[in-house]
């Protein structure tokens, strides 16, 4: 099946099925996490245990989430791999803040 890299520019480039697979991991799992941490900041306010740093936090992954959407959009490994960084370092920095 013949999918352009890029649907805006009509590029021709052809993605691999690695690349789509690295581009829909940077998707799904930062939205996932984003939307896990958006709800730990409800919970968080709704319980009176609300830090800023939860709020940090759940806006870091808001960032890798956009990102993955936007890789994933774009068909872009690159920006694909960012997000799932973002993501992982917005996780390994949450453990000693929350």
């Amino acid at each position: 099946m013949n999918i352009p890299d890029n649907r805006d520019t009509g590029s021709s480039i052809q993605v691999s099925d690695r690349d789509r697979l690295t581009c829909l991991a940077g998707m799904l799992c930062p939205v996932m996490f984003a939307l896990g941490y958006w709800a730990m900041v409800i919970a968080a306010a709704l319980t009176d245990e609300f830090k800023p740093a939860t709020l940090i936090i759940a806006g870091l992954e808001t960032v890798a989430a956009w990102l993955g959407v936007h890789g994933w959009r774009k068909r872009t490994v690159m920006v694909s791999y960012v997000a799932l960084a973002v993501m992982i370092g917005a996780f390994m920095l949450s453990k000693p803040l929350i």
